[in-house]
């Protein structure tokens, strides 16, 4: 699959990262998050027919399809065959059961390891609507694109990602997705959207300068407990304005942001006043095309040597949380120490002849002027 002197090196944050600056990725995101989160396209929040106006045909109106049984119909009739049923009449239904019985009796399946049959049908049950939605995302997110239509192919609705011609004019300046100076916060009202640690661990942090609030889509976080228990202290004190089962819908401001719309469950809208809006969103472990790539993979990491941190094809490094080895750690710190060993290994095979030279960022003049650390 890959050359011998081919060096492929990947950290999962990065690729993600890159990724997302993609046009297709933002409409593709946003799209499958609608049919995720809130399980189809509403036809009643959406504009779903965009497309349909602008490329309207004369006989439009003699085609009708009926998702249930996924049958068409041309100007009332029916007895045509899709595609979609046409494939499936050659092949049998597949047995979910049948096929994980079998296959945990043969025990040579390495990937479901310790897993019970309800959880590997679960599992298979997740793929195949995460599959569906996939599918169903890109195909109207191309759509989109070479209709192009951009951040418009569904208006309306309360994602973050919908809100991209909103956003744009603010994000990096006071719609931000990281922070590298916390001071500017300082006497601000500042309104942050997530659930995990870095959204509930920077509500704590600005609260003691700033007035926060803290909002997210469902009333359970995935932070520590204990950082869960103090925001709901400093809630309960007024020091925090926490706002649970609420989306964001709307951004507005003139040059800088000066209000959001939150919309909850119950489609209440309730509007804000606030200087800063931050997402903590966090990531989502897809490999993507990397699943093709015929690696060992564990569920959805990569497994690896600790050696050199090299997967099971050569010259394919990984590190971070996409790999997996006996006692992993999803640690910045072992991150840093896979990244290292990983390096190592990959100079000496783009390198093979030129020797290793070994420096500390301590005491290396060198390495400080690469960094740009000015030497004592």
């Amino acid at each position: 699959m890959f050359d011998s002197n081919e060096l492929v090196f990947f950290w999962y944050s990065d690729l993600f990262r890159f990724s997302e600056k993609l046009l297709l990725k933002k409409q593709l995101t946003r799209i499958r998050h609608i049919i995720r989160m809130e399980g189809g396209v509403d036809s009643t929040k959406y504009d779903i027919n965009f497309l349909e106006r602008k490329n309207s045909h004369s006989q439009d109106k003699d085609i009708r399809f009926q998702e249930k049984g996924h049958i068409y119909y041309v100007k009332g009739k029916t007895g045509f065959t899709s595609v979609t049923k046409f494939v499936h009449g050659f092949s049998k239904p597949f047995d979910a059961d049948a096929v994980i019985t079998k296959m945990l009796a043969s025990g040579k399946n390495k990937k479901y390891e310790g897993m019970t049959a309800s959880e590997i049908k679960k599992q298979w049950n997740n793929n195949g609507l995460e599959s569906r939605t996939m599918g169903t995302a890109m195909h109207y997110a191309i759509e989109c694109y070479f209709n192009n239509v951009g951040g418009d192919c569904l208006k309306g609705g309360i994602l973050w990602d919908g809100l991209d011609k909103e956003c744009e004019q603010f994000e990096n300046k006071t719609i931000l997705y990281s922070i590298k100076d916390k001071k500017i916060f300082d006497g601000k009202t500042v309104s942050i959207f997530g659930g995990g640690d870095s959204a509930l661990d920077w509500a704590l942090e600005l609260s003691k300068t700033s007035k926060v609030n803290l909002i997210h889509r469902r009333d359970e976080f995935r932070a520590a407990q204990a950082t869960v228990d103090k925001v709901k202290e400093l809630s309960n004190s007024g020091k925090i304005n926490l706002i649970t089962n609420s989306q964001l819908k709307t951004v507005s401001g003139n040059g800088k942001l000066e209000e959001i719309e939150i919309e909850n469950d119950n489609k209440e809208t309730k509007k804000l006043k606030t200087d800063f809006a931050l997402g903590f969103f966090g990531l989502i472990m897809q490999l993507g095309p990397i699943a093709n790539w015929g690696l060992n993979l564990n569920k959805k990491t990569v497994e690896v040597d600790t050696e050199k941190f090299e997967t099971n094809q050569k010259g394919i490094y990984a590190v971070g949380d996409i790999c997996n080895y006996p006692g992993k750690l999803k640690l910045i710190l072992s991150g840093f120490h896979e990244g290292a060993l990983a390096a190592r290994a990959c100079f000496k095979l783009a390198r093979p002849n030129e020797k290793y030279r070994f420096e500390f960022t301590t005491s290396s003049k060198t390495i400080k002027n690469r960094l740009g650390v000015k030497s004592d």
